[in-house]
């Protein structure tokens, strides 16, 4: 179970593994996008779309715990996750990447975003020693006590 003031710095952790995992499964994949001649590289999976969703999935799990649903609160991640959602789907209207490669990087983005709550609550046994060994190593490195 992480420490409260560990879960924002291991959530920029997990986006940062969550966005080479993006690029990796590109260069394993290797499916062009929609219009190579327009855009380069490769468009499977969508990363803006991994990251938007990872982001979008860990809020929600974060917010679901902390605090209680009133209506303000439900509007206003109702509206973030709108916008979120608009700006996945604007990859594919630009042709960035196709309407497939944009649900594959949603798919990807929001299970590493469950993943990556439910193992900071210690509900994925499996990667518990990484999170609590990372809030021991880390502060004994830098000369401090966990």
């Amino acid at each position: 179970l992480a420490s409260p003031s560990w879960v924002p710095f291991l959530y920029i952790i997990a986006a940062t593994l969550n966005a080479v995992l993006a690029k990796a499964l590109k260069k394993i994949i290797r499916e062009p996008r929609p219009f190579p001649e327009v855009h380069d590289g490769y468009g499977m999976p969508s990363s803006h779309a991994q990251s938007i969703y990872f982001f979008l999935t860990a809020l929600w799990a974060e917010t679901l715990r902390i605090s209680p649903l009133s209506p303000p609160l439900v509007l206003g991640m109702s509206l973030l996750t709108a916008y979120l959602v608009a700006a996945s789907w604007a990859r594919v209207t630009l042709k960035y990447h196709t309407a497939a490669q944009t649900a594959v990087g949603a798919a990807v983005g929001a299970a590493v975003g469950t993943l990556t709550h439910a193992a900071l609550r210690g509900e994925v046994p499996v990667l518990g020693w990484a999170v609590d060994g990372f809030q021991i190593a880390l502060p004994e490195a830098l000369g401090a006590s966990p």
